[in-house]
Order: structure tokens, then C-alpha cells, then sequence
């Protein structure tokens, strides 16, 4: 029965057994967009050559953050927002995290705390209890908002990039 279940279905013609899996994003699986699961990322795209650049005019483009989503036939839709710019070293990581996460945690939040445990070696957590610390938080918020009836997904990768 169409739209009597929020998994994704799929039948057997051979046997007539119905199989069901829980999902609603598949990162580029447009395949899986045809029954209803949504393909594109939401992708934030930061130019590090501005933040390093020193000169005036990449200094007051360093501020120009997008946030872009890429469609099924590779278009790219892009919004600039505003990102605030920290003078000195930089250091580079690069963050993955589920809806799940997201819904409850703040972007700026999350990257934060990733920061303390890649970067803060006297006061910060170990990075794998930082992140471990972020599903906690997020899985609580969960829990509050639907009161243990439901969880979404929630992971997060991590990857120091060399610069």
C-alpha cells in the first residue's frame, strides 16, 4: 500500500516476500529518489585560499561561506551566508554528520567541539569522545522531543586535512 509506511519497500516478484528499509537520504543514490528517498547532500563550501590569502580583497571575501545541494543531473544551487573569519593559524578538518545530528546541534556547535578534540591537546576531549559526546547530546534531544517513539540516525565522520 502506497504511503502506509515510511520505509522504503521493495517486492520480491519471485517470491511476493516485501521487504522494508528505514531511510529517508541516500547521499547520490537518485535511483532511490524514483520511491521517495531524497539524494541530494547539503554541502557547505568554504574557499581556504581566501581565508589565507592576507591580502584585502580575499580578507573581505574570507567572510563568504555557501551552502550548496547538487540535484540528481549534477546541477549545483549554491546560497552565500556569512562565516566569520579568525585571523592566525588554520587548521583544516572536514565534518560529515547525519540529519539526525543536525537537528539538534548546531553546525558551529558540532564544529566546535570536533575542534577542541583535534586541536586542544591540554584541555580538550580525546576526538572520539568528542564525537561521542555530540550523538549523546543529539540522541537526548531526541529523546526529549519524541519522547523515546523515535529516533532518527545520527553519525559523524571526521577528517583532519592537511593544508
Amino acid at each position: 500500500n502506497a504511503g502506509s509506511s515510511s520505509r522504503v519497500m521493495y517486492k520480491d516478484t519471485l517470491t511476493g516476500h516485501e521487504y522494508g528499509l528505514a531511510m529517508s537520504r541516500s547521499i547520490g543514490d537518485w535511483a532511490a529518489g524514483e520511491v521517495g528517498v531524497i539524494p541530494d547532500p547539503l554541502v557547505d563550501v568554504v574557499s581556504l585560499d581566501e581565508f589565507v590569502g592576507g591580502n584585502d580583497a580575499s580578507a573581505a571575501a574570507a567572510g563568504d561561506e555557501q551552502t550548496c545541494t547538487v540535484s540528481a543531473d549534477g546541477d549545483q544551487q549554491c546560497l552565500a551566508t556569512a562565516a566569520e573569519v579568525v585571523e592566525g593559524d588554520v587548521e583544516v578538518f572536514a565534518v560529515s554528520a547525519t540529519d539526525g545530528m543536525l537537528d539538534y546541534i548546531a553546525i558551529d556547535d558540532i564544529a566546535k567541539h570536533v575542534a577542541l578534540g583535534l586541536y586542544d591537546d591540554e584541555n580538550g576531549p580525546h576526538l572520539l569522545s568528542a564525537c561521542e559526546e555530540l550523538i549523546s547530546a543529539a540522541a537526548g534531544g531526541w529523546q526529549r522531543h519524541r519522547k523515546g517513539r523515535y529516533r532518527d540516525d545520527i553519525a559523524i565522520s571526521v577528517s583532519k586535512l592537511s593544508w
